[in-house]
């Protein structure tokens, strides 16, 4: 059987610590100059961003306003990467909604994920989560022993707000002798509401 002596296996363990940073040395060399060769490619002028997040770098398309990426044609593109942006002049820029007032006045919550909201809030064709569907809400309703109550103008929702007519609530004007379709009721300012839902 071969033996090695203390100062062969220090010697071995040097050797091969040696060999393994020059490999991995190497491979960056490589990997970085293969990442500027094809940056360089694409590159304009001052038109590339480090992403500070992951170190990514990300091309800034012709004609897009300052920090704005990735072409689009439509704000449902740029949201599937982040809700928070909006398409303009075909390219996807942060959004500049204040949520205090980005339900038509009102305050949202967040932006909406895939059309969908937490409980109790409804994605607003604005793409933010808000109480109504539509409008900027008026309240809580008030209930009394059997129905729900709501100012002039607005219907309670299923999640019991006060929401804007038409924004889901309420159906259409009562007939001339207060008839409303199946499921409906006749209710405050002669409109029709869910029997459910409240006057």
């Amino acid at each position: 059987m071969y033996s090695v002596t203390k100062n062969q296996f220090k010697f071995a363990l040097i050797l091969g610590t040696i060999t393994c940073a020059i490999f991995i040395l190497r491979v960056n060399a490589d990997i970085e100059s293969s990442i500027d060769l094809n940056t360089e490619t694409f590159m304009d002028d001052g038109e590339i961003q480090v992403d500070s997040v992951n170190g990514t770098r990300v091309k800034r398309q012709f004609g897009c306003p300052s920090n704005c990426y990735s072409s689009c044609q439509s704000t449902y593109q740029c949201k599937i990467y982040s809700p928070t942006v909006q398409c303009v002049r075909g390219c996807c820029c942060p959004s500049t909604v204040d949520l205090d007032t980005a339900c038509d006045g009102g305050v949202a919550v967040a932006a909406c994920i895939n059309k969908l909201c937490g409980q109790g809030y409804f994605c607003s064709n604005k793409n933010y989560c808000c109480r109504c569907s539509a409008g900027k809400e008026a309240g809580p309703c008030l209930f009394n022993s059997t129905e729900k109550y709501c100012p002039a103008g607005y219907a309670c929702n299923t999640n019991n707000y006060c929401c804007p007519l038409g924004s889901g609530s309420a159906l259409t004007a009562c007939s001339a002798n207060g008839v409303c379709p199946s499921g409906y009721i006749c209710g405050a300012g002669n409109l029709c509401y869910p029997v459910s839902g409240g006057k």
